[in-house]
């Protein structure tokens, strides 16, 4: 349960923070858990890349489902991938990952600079 508060707390700000400001607030959310616990480097990184994927991916899932994929297959053809929804609602959820992972390494080395 101990590991699992980071990540629950950086997707929900997350999640807050979407509904008001741009994408990159996933950003801010991450930093802010980088920020609030002293955690190893790879722990921070992965306290933020999980929180930010499992939440796109879930939010992407549901967008999926109640669109009766009608978008994914389309965005997977811009790309040139397979017209598979699980395969760009993936890389959505990587791509997350990857913004919220950083900034949450990046919390986590101002908290130890300061």
């Amino acid at each position: 349960m101990r590991k699992l508060k980071p990540i629950l707390f950086i997707s929900v700000i997350a999640l807050v923070l979407q509904l008001f400001l741009p994408w990159w607030s996933v950003g801010i959310a991450a930093f802010i858990g980088g920020l609030a616990w002293d955690k190893k480097v790879a722990g921070a990184f992965l306290s933020g890349f999980l929180g930010i994927f499992l939440l796109w991916v879930i939010y992407a899932l549901i967008i999926d489902i109640r669109t009766s994929s009608i978008l994914s297959p389309k965005i997977a053809q811009l790309f040139s991938l397979p017209a598979l929804s699980l395969i760009t609602i993936l890389l959505t959820g990587i791509v997350g990952g990857l913004v919220g992972g950083f900034s949450a390494l990046t919390g986590n080395f101002v908290r130890k600079t300061f």
